[in-house]
């Protein structure tokens, strides 16, 4: 199938096939296949470059979730598995944007000093995101030691 026709829209282009069938992707996709008018597609190659795009999708998407503040992997999953979408969870992951750990670390430390939480409703909260118990309880023993909470009583 030969490419007919690209059209840019405001964010994703659309791609013409001499078929009269058409799709949209993104700009990475285009240059990641050297898209360009008038080139050759085997099914095969369309299939790749229609799979990559679904991905690419779902990435953007879960990007755009996570400009909203910090989010868990199951929180990512939820969101994405409602789009329909759960390819990008792991791409997300591996450049870091993901972090259970680090989560865990900042909602810790803001329950505790900012909405002046205890350790047992910030377990219990931290577990109902489904994040592993024992990372909870490291970085509660951290954060909520002893005299941090002797402190917070007298500033309460």
């Amino acid at each position: 199938m030969q490419i007919t026709n690209i059209t840019k829209l405001k964010v994703k282009y659309k791609i013409e096939l001499e078929n009269g069938k058409h799709f949209y992707v993104s700009e990475d996709t285009i240059i990641k296949y050297g898209l360009i008018k008038k080139i050759d597609l085997s099914k095969e190659q369309l299939k790749e470059i229609i799979a990559h795009e679904s991905i690419e999708s779902a990435y953007s998407k879960a990007v755009h979730y996570l400009q909203f503040g910090l989010r868990t992997k199951q929180d990512i999953r939820e969101y994405l598995q409602k789009k329909e979408i759960a390819d990008a969870i792991e791409k997300l992951i591996e450049i870091g944007y993901l972090n259970d750990d680090h989560y865990v670390e900042a909602a810790v430390t803001d329950y505790f000093n900012l909405n002046q939480k205890g350790p047992y409703w910030i377990q219990r909260k931290l577990l109902e995101k489904g994040l592993d118990k024992d990372v909870i309880e490291e970085n509660i023993a951290k954060i909520c030691t002893e005299e941090a909470m002797i402190e917070m009583l007298y500033k309460i």
